[in-house]
């Protein structure tokens, strides 16, 4: 049983975390660092850590790729290694980060739900 609340507490401070990093990065602008220093950070220090597990941060729980923005942690310029001593920290030299033009978008949402005709958007008839 104390096992148990032990990994409810940890994945629940895993998901506060992940949020606070994607809101951390929408206020800062959805600044991005450059792939060639993704690649570095993830060679360098992530790959080599005792807490990186295939694609995540076990210290934190977020992502952790190689390559690409989506779903990475180390593509957020305004993020840093969550250890108390971190082994990378935020970008703050604008030659490691890009800009991303334009709005963010969640897919197909301009699609309008299907909701057949003798139907009402609660689902019943009528």
């Amino acid at each position: 049983m104390g096992r148990d609340r032990s990994h409810k507490r940890k994945v629940y401070k895993q998901v506060k975390d992940i949020t606070k990093a994607y809101l951390g990065w929408a206020k800062a602008g959805f600044k991005v660092r450059t792939p060639e220093r993704i690649a570095e950070i993830y060679d360098n220090i992530c790959s080599n850590c005792e807490f990186f597990q295939q694609t995540k941060c076990l210290k934190c729980g977020c992502p952790i790729k190689r390559e690409g923005i989506r779903g990475n942690k180390l593509a957020m310029a305004n993020t840093k290694c969550p250890l108390e001593e971190p082994k990378w920290t935020e970008e703050i030299d604008d030659k490691n980060i890009i800009e991303i033009e334009g709005k963010v978008r969640v897919k197909n949402e301009t699609k309008k739900p299907n909701i057949p005709q003798n139907q009402g958007g609660c689902g019943c008839k009528g």
